[in-house]
C-alpha cells in the first residue's frame, strides 16, 4: 500500500507551465504495539510522535521512501536531540576553545 501511495504522489504535475514532481516520506506507526503508555489520552500524541520519528528516519534514506517505527530509532533520534541541545548550550554560554596555532619565525 505504501509503494502504491509512493507511486501516486510520484507523478508529474503541471501548475502554470512548470511540471512539478513531488517526493513522498511516509512514516508507520502501528496501534498498540508502538505505544508506551497505553492510555487512551495519550495514545493519539505517542503514536504520531512515533510516526514522525519513522518519517524523518525515511527521509534520511532517501526521497521517496517508508519506514516503520522501532524503538532503536526513537532512542537514536533522542540522543541525537539531546546532542544538539548540549552543543547549543556549549556554544551560547562560550565553552568551546579553538586553539590558534603558534608560528614562530626564525631568523
Amino acid at each position: 500500500m505504501t509503494d502504491h501511495l509512493i507511486n501516486i504522489c510520484n507523478t508529474l504535475v503541471d501548475i502554470n507551465d512548470y511540471r512539478l514532481t513531488v517526493s513522498v516520506s511516509i512514516g508507520i506507526a502501528l496501534y498498540p504495539d508502538d505505544l508506551e503508555d497505553g492510555t487512551t489520552q495519550s495514545a493519539a500524541i505517542e503514536l504520531l510522535q512515533s510516526a514522525d520519528t519513522a518519517m524523518y528516519h525515511a527521509k534520511e534514506n532517501g526521497k521517496n521512501k517508508y519506514s516503520f517505527f522501532c524503538d532503536m530509532a526513537s532512542s537514536f533520534r533522542k540522543s541525537r536531540v539531546v546532542l544538539h541541545q548540549v552543543l547549543r548550550d556549549a556554544l551560547n554560554n562560550q565553552e568551546f576553545v579553538a586553539p590558534l596555532p603558534t608560528y614562530i619565525q626564525t631568523v
